[in-house]
């Protein structure tokens, strides 16, 4: 009975640091991106010109739909998760492509309605604005992680 407690305790230990660093890379990965968000926060106020009064309407509205598109992103990932498709039926590809037109429709309706919203906030101008930062904002972040890579 010892052993079988000191086999478990043994085994305890060896893999703690393996739970540790999963922890840790967690945290990481979490600062990382609370980090990109703060330069993505910066990078779009100036590049939209908002004013103060515009940034303290216009962000708690922007922050509801980001959250939410990174949710339907999220959804789309965990659809498509570990399956290739040299392995799928032809009804799983089919419900594949399906879902993928139907997350690309909510995402178009998700986007109007935040620039419903948001059209009472700021005005067509920076919106059209927001926009193209966001995809250049999107462009310096790849351009970075290349840059990394290599």
């Amino acid at each position: 009975m010892k052993k079988m407690y000191a086999m478990l305790l043994m085994l305890g230990l060896l893999f703690t640091p393996f739970a540790q660093g999963q922890v840790t890379q967690d945290k990481k990965h979490h600062e990382k991106r609370a980090q990109i968000q703060a330069q993505k926060i910066a990078f779009l106020t100036t590049r939209m010109e908002l004013t103060p009064d515009e940034a303290e309407k216009f962000w708690p509205i922007f922050n509801k739909y980001d959250l939410k598109r990174q949710a339907l992103r999220e959804e789309g990932r965990k659809a498509r998760a570990g399956k290739k498709i040299s392995e799928m039926s032809e009804a799983e590809m089919t419900a594949l492509v399906d879902r993928k037109v139907a997350m690309e429709i909510e995402m178009a309706q998700l986007e109007k309605e935040f620039i419903d919203e948001v059209k009472g906030v700021v005005p067509i101008k920076k919106i059209l604005l927001m926009q193209r930062a966001e995809r250049e904002f999107k462009r310096q972040m790849v351009k970075k992680m290349r840059q990394k890579r290599n």
